[in-house]
């Protein structure tokens, strides 16, 4: 048994001050029965009911506070400048320069300052104009002199920073996707306008502007398969696909008539073959709903419903039946101008409509495995069932006067036909028919599933309902590709195949199985931006993503104006792992692949591919990317009908060779990457770099976190800790094993020590602090006497490198007790009781800040001494309220967020040195601060300077409605973001902007 109990140390036991009610600073009192220094022990001890003789009985590591000492060099700079310029504006940069010693310090101008800058109060001023930086560039330099000893600071300045940038997007092939054609012209939406494309590939613009964002108001309707209906800024539009027979049906001054345009919106339901329609308006708000028939021959408007409703429409051109509420249907009585219900339902429990021909309604009840069709002249339900043993559901194609029931059966596929006017036709195929398409109704278009993930097959298929046949078109799908039904072109139905290279492909198909690639003259250069997170790489560069559409464009960049290049672009999903490759995945059918793209020379390679599967009514994609990178590697996980629900671990560095199955099931884990190039996976594997498989550790328990690059696990027996084990580069180099009867828990890293809290097995048990340090497990570790007997509920409020705040409750009193450790090369020094406060106080250790520990207690920002008793702590805020500690300024000053529980005016961030406070009013109580690179955001807008020593000056990085999620996001040395102006309400027409930090010598 490891006698770890018997090594002298030193213990430090600081005698009670003289005088126990002098105050430490502060006008903070506590009356004599707070004093629980002196509370008798004739009274009971009051304990929490799950409160055991040590706090934190789980045995989970007590939260540690990231906290600091500052210990200065003899002479430093204790700020550095930012890089908020613009052209013609005065910059600030206030300069503190401090001595170890407390010299007195003069700070100068240095001569290789180009930024032309004066200082005053220690304050460097200089004002930009592009006359005197033509190229934008300065570098601030000033000195510090303490007497003794003389520093420098220079800081490469960029005009302006933040600057505006847009990485020039490349023109790229547009994604044609049709949703309307007749017999000549097919329609697609393009981010710029509407479009029609003709079989010879010829393009046209219909309708200039912003169509994707109106289309989400739109409901397409036309009165023949040869007319298509639509919205614009000129009114309800009509056209056959041609510039030349476009036509306004109802302008938008007729509209204005019956509603306030400026503040009004209209949503199109339906439209006639005399051009009658019938439409909704409403408010912003969607209030004010009102239904319209509008008369083509009297050219007026009649009010159909005035009530709350929204209406929808089924059926084809003049056959339509309406619907507004689930289950209520009516009919357009157009002589009397008015809906008149039909076949009204009685349980309430009819459900909304799925389709609409020849007097019947077609519906769906919930759980119900058959289709159910209402007959509108005898109000009567007949159920459609089909085959038992698959589902059956309808396919309608936009606006067709024809739908199609499909009826899965175990292998083979029934299909019915229903065309307006017409008898129904079924058809039998020998294959699960999932989704197909059609034009005209009786010549169908499927996509086949991929049998396997790894072969070439034909994966097209056309159906002919009126003969029952189907046939195979020869084109062959490839592993690595995704193929997307594109709509109709006449009477051919296209294809767009993603993943076979960096850009997609588009195939027409006709009703005899002859195929055809397309190549439709036409590209685009984006509109409409997305930024993805970027990556940082090798180089030391950003690479930054921009989605444009169904492409990811790709640039490079250091964070310099003039140095943003494109490298590449792609489709599907993209994440990048390496610097010479964009990785993407792309489904097809079942499978889920894994794409390597060569950024040099666009080769692709399949790396992995997943089948997806289902469990139950649970349905599992075949590929599972985590969004998790480490040393290079990206993690991902495989399943399979296998293994369906459970993953198998991945990684890839962008390359056949590095991209591995581990054959290790996925469970919710730490990913702890190491200085040396491996990374673990929980505490049981590690994965030595991108070429090699993960090998078992030999370890188990939960990790704790490096010291130094050595990884501590831990496990637990009953709740305490049992073993402890220390690991580097996957290997176990020593372990802890707990064979006495004493409790082990709290376990915790502070500094280069692992520290826990060990409880004497007694009947009047002591707790003691023991430690390894620099995570040694193979020396004998310290120990000294934490709390005696007459304490209990050991818990850690406070630690940083070397010193920790433990707090313990005192028996037989109603109030806690704190004291502080100090870990050094003799041992562990433990001080005497430094406070004490009540039990049932709300208690949060802040920060360890010099010899002084910050906390909040009761809503109130308090500090104390860490090596003498203090009866009344110094009050740091003067506000009350919550409390929340940020991080730490460049300054290596705490930064600490107070909102009030009273008034969002009494809301504050706070900078202190351990003496005094700086505070910023914040702007709303729901504003966030972080830290980055040492310097302050407010909720991603601002940044929080110095100004001078007494104030914080809040600067905009731009002076736009940057709005509360301005980033795109950030890398170590640059913020990405866009802002809009304040008259773009949908932000369609962002800036985008470049926030590079200035490189400080």
């Amino acid at each position: 048994m490891r006698s770890y109990m018997k090594k002298p140390v030193s213990i430090f036991i600081i005698p009670l001050i003289a005088v126990l009610f002098l105050s430490c600073g502060s006008t903070k009192e506590k009356s004599a029965d707070e004093d629980f220094s002196i509370v008798t022990d004739t009274e009971e001890p009051v304990y929490d009911d799950d409160q055991t003789v040590v706090d934190n009985d789980s045995g989970e590591p007590d939260e540690d506070i990231n906290d600091f000492d500052i210990e200065p060099d003899s002479l430093s700079f204790k700020t550095r400048p930012h890089g908020i310029t613009r052209w013609d504006e005065t910059y600030s940069y206030f300069i503190r320069c401090e001595s170890e010693q407390n010299l007195k310090t003069v700070i100068t101008v240095s001569k290789d300052d180009t930024c032309k800058g004066t200082i005053e109060s220690d304050t460097y001023t200089f004002t930009p104009t592009k006359t005197k930086f033509p190229d934008g560039l300065c570098a601030i330099a000033v000195e510090c002199y303490d007497g003794e000893k003389m520093i420098k600071q220079k800081t490469a300045i960029q005009i302006p920073n933040p600057f505006e940038y847009l990485p020039q997007p490349v023109d790229q092939p547009v994604v044609i996707s049709t949703f309307w054609a007749n017999t000549e012209q097919a329609l697609f939406i393009e981010d710029s306008g509407l479009y029609s494309i003709n079989s010879d590939d010829n393009i046209e613009l219909i309708e200039e502007g912003n169509v994707n964002y109106l289309q989400s108001f739109l409901t397409f309707y036309y009165s023949t398969d040869e007319l298509f209906y639509y919205i614009s800024n000129e009114g309800i539009i009509s056209t056959d696909g041609t510039v030349d027979k476009r036509k306004i049906v109802l302008p938008i001054e007729k509209i204005s008539e019956i509603a306030d345009m400026s503040s009004e919106f209209y949503f199109l339901i339906s439209v006639d073959m005399e051009e009658n329609i019938v439409f909704t308006t409403f408010n912003i708000d969607l209030s004010n709903k009102r239904t319209w028939f509008y008369s083509s021959s009297e050219d007026d408007f009649f009010i159909l419903d005035d009530e709350n409703n929204w209406f929808s429409s089924k059926g084809d051109s003049d056959d339509l039946i309406y619907e507004r509420k689930e289950g209520e249907y009516f009919i357009l009585n157009k002589e009397e101008k008015k809906l008149v219900e039909i076949c009204h339902d009685e349980t309430g429990k009819r459900p909304f409509a799925k389709s609409y021909i020849n007097g019947r309604i077609f519906y769906q009840y919930d759980n119900d495995n058959c289709l159910t069709y209402l007959d509108i002249s005898t109000c009567q339900e007949e159920k459609i069932c089909g085959c038992d043993s698959g589902g059956i559901s309808i396919l309608r194609q936009l606006n067709k006067s024809f739908f199609h029931i499909v009826n899965h059966c175990e292998n083979n596929t029934l299909i019915t036909f229903y065309s307006s006017g017409e008898p129904e036709i079924t058809a039998g195929f020998d294959e699960i028919i999932s989704q197909p398409y059609s034009s005209d109704g009786i010549h169908l278009f499927a996509i086949m599933p991929p049998e396997n993930s790894d072969k070439s097959y034909k994966c097209l298929r056309t159906l002919n309902i009126e003969s029952g046949t189907m046939k195979s078109v020869e084109m062959m799908c490839n592993p690595g590709e995704s193929y997307e039904f594109a709509g109709f072109s006449g009477e051919e139905a296209l294809f767009n195949v993603f993943g076979k290279s960096p850009e997609h492909k588009l195939y027409s198909v006709d009703n005899d199985g002859s195929f055809s690639e397309r190549y439709p003259d036409m590209k685009s250069t984006p509109q409409k931006m997305s930024i993805y997170p970027v990556k940082k790489i090798g180089t030391g560069k950003d690479r930054i993503y921009i989605n444009a559409g169904r492409y990811t464009q790709c640039f490079e960049t250091d964070g310099n104006p003039e140095d943003i290049k494109f490298l590449a672009k792609s489709t599907g999903n993209i994440y990048s792992v390496n610097d010479n490759t964009i990785m993407s995945s792309y489904k097809s059918g079942d499978y889920t692949y894994l794409n390597s793209f060569n950024i040099a020379n666009g080769e692709k390679t399949i790396v992995a591919a997943g089948q997806d599967c289902k469990r139950s009514d649970i349905g599992f994609d075949g590929f599972y990317y985590y969004g998790i990178s480490a040393n290079g590697m990206s993690l991902f996980g495989i399943t399979s009908a296998e293994n369906c629900g459970s993953y198998f671990l991945w990684t890839t560095d962008g390359t056949p060779a590095g991209t591995i199955n581990h054959e290790i099931l996925i469970e919710p884990g730490m990913v702890s990457p190491d200085s040396s190039g491996g990374f673990y996976y929980g505490s049981s594997h590690y994965i030595e770099n991108s070429q090699k498989k993960a090998t078992a550790t030999g370890a188990s328990g939960t990790v704790l976190g490096f010291i130094g690059d050595t990884l501590i696990v831990y496990d637990k027996e009953e709740d305490y800790i049992s073993k402890i084990t220390a690991m580097q580069k996957g290997k176990i180099i020593g372990s802890f094993l707990n064979e006495t009867s004493r409790k082990l828990s709290g376990i915790t890293i502070s500094g280069s020590a692992l520290q826990l809290l060990e409880t004497t097995d007694e009947a009047e048990p002591e707790t003691y602090l023991i430690s390894f340090p620099d995570g040694d497990l193979s020396a004998e570790p310290l120990s000294a006497l934490l709390f005696d007997n007459s304490f209990t509920n050991v818990s850690k409020v406070g630690v940083n490198d070397k010193k920790s705040i433990f707090s313990a409750e005192v028996k037989g009193a109603a109030g806690k007790a704190v004291k502080s450790v100090l870990l050094n090369e003799e041992g562990i020094t433990v001080s005497d009781p430094l406070y004490y406060f009540s039990k049932d106080s709300s208690f949060s250790g802040m920060v360890i800040l010099n010899d002084r520990f910050l906390f909040s207690e009761d809503g109130t920002l308090l500090s104390i001494p860490l090596y003498e008793y203090c009866y009344s702590p110094f009050l740091m805020f003067e506000q009350t309220g919550n409390f929340k500690y940020i991080g730490e300024s460049f300054s290596k000053e705490p930064v600490i967020e107070h909102n009030s529980n009273d008034s969002d005016s009494d809301n504050f961030l706070i900078v202190t040195d351990g003496k005094s406070t700086k505070s910023l009013n914040k702007g709303s109580w729901y504003s966030d601060f972080s830290i980055w690179n040492g310097m302050i955001l407010e909720s991603g807008k601002k940044f929080i300077i110095d100004k001078d020593s007494e104030s914080l000056e809040n600067l905009e990085i731009v002076s736009k409605n940057a709005g509360s999620d301005i980033y795109a996001t950030k890398s170590f040395q640059n913020i990405f973001y866009r802002v809009c102006d304040e008259s773009d309400t949908h932000c369609d027409n962002p800036y985008y902007f470049i926030y590079h930090l200035p490189e400080t010598e």
